[in-house]
């Protein structure tokens, strides 16, 4: 799929950026360089596209790439814009529709969990996964193509929405290239956050990881009580319409995704309201707890935490 011709206009070179997924696009950054580095959204009506750089940490939006867009744009032309986009939401959410159908259907995920060998589930182990809940979960393990740009073998982690259907399924790429990344999702489907136990009727409280691992790891091994709800968010700035679900919830969530993402963990926070409080941890989740820690450590940070809020 070629990128959208605006690109042309802010001054990115279009040739050098890939889709990752619906309305992301990923290149190299136009200050710091890099190959796959610079994330730009297009879910907005041009120019109100938004893009931040993982290496350097700049963000901001189209126009401030180039400032001349707020001028050169008449009023008419950006009712085009916005006439096309909307166009192009309805033509994405039909085909997502279809897809996630097809998905559902072929029940894949099932497929890839009764290819693991001993092999792959000591592998799954060593990520601090234990046999019981690579069942739970049905990972599993394919080696044939993702997609065109990807050849590689892959375990496969399927997820799961409320009542425990099937929303999307993210490859971890055994040997990934270093321009692509370890995670892919399945092309076409909507992005979708990982639910620690999607058939629990309720929870008291709620915390969020970045990455379905975290969250696999985090539920293991007891980290949470077990009336937790732990959910795995694509990324630090892919929330999966997580802050659209916690409109309806009324317990205390806990934000804790990586070292390095505070920026992002607050501007979570602050989309959830005030029963998010954000835990700055010194280590990944899932590095911690194989490191040996455990739920009275996380309850030192966790303390900590909500000590600052109230103060």
């Amino acid at each position: 799929m070629t990128t959208p011709i605006e690109f042309l206009v802010i001054g990115l070179d279009s040739g050098k950026f890939f889709q990752k997924r619906q309305n992301e696009y990923s290149g190299p950054c136009p200050f710091c360089r890099g190959k796959d580095r610079f994330v730009i959204f297009t879910n907005r009506p041009f120019p109100h596209w938004n893009w931040f750089c993982r290496k350097c940490g700049r963000d901001g939006w189209a126009d401030q790439l180039n400032p001349r867009l707020r001028e050169e744009l008449t009023p008419e032309l950006r009712a085009e814009y916005a006439r096309k986009q909307q166009e192009s939401d309805i033509a994405k959410k039909n085909a997502q529709a279809k897809a996630l159908a097809t998905y559902q259907k072929g029940r894949i995920w099932e497929k890839y969990h009764k290819n693991l060998t001993e092999k792959h589930r000591a592998w799954w182990r060593t990520q601090g996964i234990p046999d019981k809940w690579q069942d739970f979960w049905q990972l599993g393990q394919t080696g044939f193509a993702l997609h065109r740009t990807i050849n590689r073998q892959a375990y496969t982690i399927p997820k799961f929405g409320f009542g425990g259907v099937p929303t999307n399924l993210d490859y971890r790429i055994i040997d990934p290239l270093p321009e692509t990344g370890k995670y892919r999702p399945i092309r076409g489907l909507p992005v979708a956050p990982f639910i620690s136990r999607p058939n629990m009727p309720d929870w008291n409280e709620v915390y969020i990881v970045e990455g379905s691992k975290k969250a696999m790891v985090l539920t293991c091994h007891n980290i949470v009580p077990e009336s937790s709800l732990i959910i795995g968010i694509p990324s630090c700035n892919s929330w999966a319409g997580v802050e659209k679900m916690a409109q309806k919830w009324e317990t205390k969530i806990w934000i804790m995704l990586d070292p390095g993402a505070e920026e992002w963990s607050y501007h979570l926070s602050r989309a959830l309201g005030p029963p998010a409080i954000v835990v700055e941890l010194p280590d990944k989740p899932d590095d911690m707890v194989l490191a040996g820690a455990t739920r009275e450590d996380f309850l030192v940070y966790m303390r900590k935490a909500e000590k600052n809020v109230q103060s």
